[in-house]
């Protein structure tokens, strides 16, 4: 017997597989573990995983044949793992952590001695994961308390409840190995669900769907002791969400649970997920359509994007509801890659954080950094919708569950090391039954395809570890779409010259320079060095800065603010024409706010090249347009020539942060000279 790893049913697989002398079905497997197919495949790709870890060739799945275990993968494990210890210690510092606090979430007693064993590991590893795993229930107002017996854990009922869904959202989470998956049961929860889906018309994601699916399973198991149930409160009532109650109340229920707190409590769950399709005709919803168009506008005035409204109204919406349900529940949402985006795109989430006000306003509340950085990638997919527009056709697709949410960033990551390539938009299972493969040469999938033609498939996670990322890399050179290994002859020859005249120091350090010049991408607008479009003190010069102490109408202040563009040649007369009847046509859309107007057109309207400019007036103009309320009196008018939808976007939002800045904005108004505006941007370092 191989005693592998403590995925659950993982050495189940590995045993009957090896013992196999032909190749096993998805349904033998199904048959063998007692699992739903759904299950069979997550078990399949977590051992994978540990496979790969130890250098071992997965399990191999032949198209039309099945799965199989590789000569050399089973001679390793019966020669290293046949009756041995299992493999607990291969877990990261993060699993075990997380282990833990499922240990204690579900009312174990733990001590350090218990935690080695069950770990293989040193006490003084446990007391650093213990370490690391108050810090993480801290943030979740939860503790460790030490009993008589043992490490508990203390915190409100519904605080634990909420962990358990925070991690299960992750769905690479080890906590899908501790729960135990009944098909049946799994059947019956999801047969329940797609039956509120067409009571209430909202339809949830692929991803969203699954994490409901266990959660309710742990969830049910959970509240059958009725020291873990809620203090029932039937007169608590709800307008908003009555439907998702009422199936709750029916549904537990049907489980033996008569608890209103309890249904109140599921109702609050199921109506958090993320859906991808609404009920257009709720009331709820309908209220949101105009807020997600007003945020679609606000992002266009700040960014200067031209990102249409009816094709992003919708989607934004959708997501908008879900997050209105998190926010009015108190239930949090936390973006796997926050930091990523945050730091990675910086111009996206600085715009967003503005756009969304309406939104906060609506819930009279804020968003989290967390629910911002997940709006964000909506944004920049239709930012990178445009750009797709104006070039060349695809080469490769992408594709997930749902196209949305981590493809997103998936995709930007693809662009961003492989610049030279045309990607397409993440597109759903659905999009991509329609879409014409005729000039596809490659598909690079979250989900496991079948696709009709002779096109070669790379599944990946949707967070690439490093060996995902070495299989697209391999998989763009077979498809002849990328000159990965020509470039790396040119690096290694320029690394041999350099070492012939050099010491290099950080020999690692250099191949990754050299690799990233080689692989740079050619944007027709792009300057020599990044620092050209991402330096607002470069984009806007201090011969492009005005002050002004004349009594000026806007359209004077227009012209005036726009005048350095026009004198270096960046715009033509006609754009600056083209501000002024765009604003007389549509109102002052282009004013964000505290007295700041971005004037800009398109790039179609006359610009030669990407410029900046600022006017600054000591009185403040009024802009009243008839058939446009109300007037909005701006003293400050920003100048923009873009060449396309994202260039200026890194210098823009830079400008963006300092200008919420109510301090900042407020020091800038108070200047008397063009020096003295010159100098604050100096010294705001942008």
């Amino acid at each position: 017997m191989i005693n592998y790893t403590k995925i659950k049913h993982g050495n189940d697989l590995l045993n009957f597989l090896i013992e196999q002398s032909d190749y096993a079905t998805i349904d033998d497997l199904k048959v063998q573990l007692n699992l739903s197919r759904r299950g069979v495949f997550y078990v399949l790709k977590r051992v994978n995983e540990a496979l790969i870890a130890d250098d071992l060739e997965p399990i191999t799945n032949i198209l039309g044949a099945g799965y199989y275990i590789q000569s050399e993968t089973k001679k390793s494990l019966l020669e290293h793992f046949s009756n041995a210890q299992a493999t607990i210690d291969q877990l990261s510092k993060y699993q075990r952590c997380q282990l833990i606090i499922w240990e204690l979430v579900n009312h174990q007693a733990l001590s350090l001695t218990h935690l080695a064993a069950r770990f293989n590991v040193s006490k003084h590893t446990v007391i650093s994961d213990l370490k690391q795993v108050r810090q993480t229930l801290a943030a979740h107002r939860l503790e460790i308390v030490q009993g008589t017996t043992g490490k508990f854990l203390s915190g409100s009922e519904i605080t634990q409840r909420n962990w358990v869904l925070e991690a299960l959202n992750d769905r690479s989470s080890i906590l899908y190995s501790q729960i135990d998956i009944n098909p049946s049961r799994l059947i019956a929860i999801n047969t329940k669900i797609h039956k509120l889906e067409k009571i209430t018309g909202n339809y949830f994601t692929d991803d969203a769907l699954s994490t409901l699916d266990e959660f309710i399973l742990w969830f049910l198991d959970r509240i059958k002791d009725p020291q873990n149930q809620l203090p029932d409160s039937p007169s608590r009532r709800t307008t908003v969400d009555s439907s998702s109650i009422d199936w709750s109340i029916n549904f537990l229920a049907a489980n033996d649970i008569q608890n209103y707190s309890e249904a109140y409590f599921l109702g609050r769950i199921i109506n958090t997920s993320q859906f991808y399709r609404v009920n257009k005709t709720d009331g709820l919803i309908q209220r949101i359509f105009p807020i997600a168009r007003e945020i679609i506008d606000r992002f266009n005035a700040a960014s200067s994007a031209s990102i249409s409204p009816d094709k992003l109204e919708l989607t934004l919406s959708t997501h908008l509801l879900s997050a209105f349900y998190r926010s009015k529940f108190m239930i949090p949402y936390h973006h796997p890659n926050l930091e990523q985006i945050t730091e990675g795109y910086q111009e996206l989430f600085s715009f967003t954080k503005y756009a969304i006000r309406p939104f906060e306003k609506f819930i009279n509340g804020q968003l989290s950094d967390d629910e911002i950085a997940l709006i964000a990638l909506y944004f920049g997919g239709e930012l990178r919708s445009i750009e797709n527009e104006q070039t060349v056709q695809t080469d490769v697709l992408v594709v997930c569950s749902s196209g949305i949410g981590t493809s997103y960033i998936l995709q930007q990551q693809l662009t961003q090391r492989f610049p030279n390539i045309a990607f397409s938009q993440p597109l759903s299972v659905l999009q991509f039954k329609n879409h014409d493969l005729d000039h596809i040469k490659l598909i690079i999938s979250t989900i496991k395809l079948t696709v009709p033609l002779e096109i070669p498939v790379v599944t990946v996670s949707p967070l690439p570890n490093h060996r995902d990322w070495e299989t697209i890399g391999k998989a763009l050179v077979n498809a002849h779409l990328s000159d990965i290994n020509f470039n790396e002859a040119r690096i290694n020859a320029l690394l041999d010259i350099i070492s012939n005249y050099a010491r290099i120091e950080d020999f690692d350090g250099l191949t990754g320079a050299l690799h990233g010049y080689l692989n740079q991408s050619k944007h027709p607008h792009q300057a020599e060095t990044d620092e050209t479009l991402s330096s607002l003190q470069r984009l806007l010069p201090t011969a492009h800065i005005k002050y002004s102490t004349d009594v000026l109408s806007w359209q004077q202040g227009v012209k005036i603010a726009l005048s350095p563009l026009l004198h270096d040649g960046l715009i033509h007369t006609h754009y600056l024409e083209q501000v002024i009847n765009l604003t007389k046509k549509n109102g002052p859309y282009m004013v964000l706010g505290d007295g700041i107007m971005l004037a800009h057109a398109t790039q179609n309207d006359g610009v030669n090249d990407l410029g900046m400019s600022l006017l600054l007036c000591q009185h403040p103009m009024t802009i009243q347009i008839e058939g446009h309320t109300p007037a909005k009196k701006i003293q400050i008018i920003i100048g923009l020539a873009p060449v396309d939808a994202t260039s200026h976007l890194a210098a823009l939002s830079q400008l963006l942060q300092k200008i919420q800045d109510v301090a900042w904005v407020k020091a800038i108004k108070a200047t008397h000279s063009v020096a003295e505006i010159s100098h604050l941007l100096e010294v705001a370092q942008m």
